[in-house]
C-alpha cells in the first residue's frame, strides 16, 4: 500500500511539474457583470494576446500583447489553484490575473485590482463557444507490477497481528 501511494505520489508531482513546464490556457470565456467576452490566444500576428470586447457587438475594447503591458512578457504559473496568467498594464492601471483551477470544467476565474482603489474584482466565467484548448504536456508513468496478496488477521491472547503483505 506504501508503494503504491508512494507512486501516485511521484505522479502528481510529474503531472504538476509538466503543468508548470508548458501549460497555457486559450479560448474566450464570458464575464456576465459587463457583458464582455475576454479572449484568450493568438492574434491575427501569430503573437499571444488578450483581447477585450463587447459580447454583443464583438467590438474590441482593449487589445493586451506585450507590446502594451508593463512586463516584457505575460507570466505563466502552476501551481495548487491551478494554470494562472497575470500581467499588470499602465494605461489601465490594473493588474489582471486569470486562473484555469484543475477541474474538468471550462470555469475561467478573472480577478482585476484596480491599483487606485482596494476593492478588487473577481468574477467566475463560462466559456463561450467550444473553442478552449487546456494544452498539458504528455506525461507518461510507469507502474511497476505489484503482487497482490491476501492479509491474515489473527487474534490471540497477545493482541491483534496482521501479516502477510508485500515488503
Amino acid at each position: 500500500m506504501k508503494k503504491i501511494l508512494a507512486l501516485v505520489a511521484v505522479a502528481l508531482v510529474a503531472i504538476g511539474s509538466s503543468f508548470a513546464a508548458g501549460a497555457q490556457i486559450e479560448g474566450t470565456w464570458l464575464d456576465p457583470n459587463w457583458n464582455a467576452n475576454w479572449t484568450l490566444g493568438a492574434d491575427t500576428d501569430g503573437n499571444f494576446a488578450v483581447t477585450l470586447s463587447n459580447a454583443k457587438t464583438g467590438k474590441t475594447i482593449y487589445k493586451f500583447t506585450k507590446n502594451n503591458i508593463d512586463e516584457d512578457d505575460f507570466v505563466w504559473n502552476a501551481g495548487v489553484d491551478g494554470i494562472t496568467l497575470t500581467f499588470s498594464c499602465k494605461k489601465t492601471l490594473r493588474i489582471y490575473k486569470f486562473t484555469k483551477g484543475l477541474s474538468f470544467n471550462t470555469d475561467l476565474t478573472l480577478d482585476i485590482d484596480p491599483q487606485w482603489k482596494q476593492a478588487d474584482y473577481q468574477v467566475v466565467m463560462k466559456m463561450v463557444g467550444n473553442n478552449a484548448d487546456v494544452s498539458v504536456p504528455e506525461v507518461k508513468v510507469e507502474v511497476p507490477e505489484v503482487e497482490a496478496t491476501t492479509p491474515t488477521i489473527t487474534v490471540d491472547s497477545n493482541g491483534v497481528n496482521v501479516s502477510g503483505f508485500a515488503q
